[in-house]
């Protein structure tokens, strides 16, 4: 933690259309980080102590990688949040998805907390 600087993290995957969701009893949640490259307080965002998010999407690789990550939403814009996370986050990994014992690839959402106090 940067001094008067918390972070923090949540993953959810993304719902996948209707009817195309595998039986729920061969399936174990992932999302959970297991290596973080932690990201640097945007300097603009600091200056004006402001808080905020930001919400990635990105492919979970069976290997547990980022892949392709893209930002949904960056609350509030223009402060440095979303390029912040961007310069860090493809070094991630992740807990991998598993499918009837199989480590396979999904689609993810990512959200990262930036809480000036």
């Amino acid at each position: 933690m940067i001094a008067g600087v918390a972070m923090l993290a949540s993953c959810t995957p993304v719902q996948p259309p209707a009817g195309s969701v595998p039986d729920s009893a061969n399936i174990q949640s992932p999302g959970r980080p297991v290596y973080m490259s932690p990201p640097i307080f945007p300097t603009k965002a600091m200056e004006h102590r402001i808080s905020g998010y930001v919400d990635l999407t990105f492919t979970l690789q069976p290997d547990g990688s980022v892949a392709d990550p893209k930002v949904v939403d960056e609350v509030p814009a223009n402060m440095g949040f979303a390029e912040a996370m961007l310069r860090v986050f493809p070094r991630w990994k992740f807990s991998p998805k598993i499918v009837n014992g199989v480590a396979v690839a999904v689609p993810a959402k990512y959200r990262f907390t930036f809480i000036l106090q």
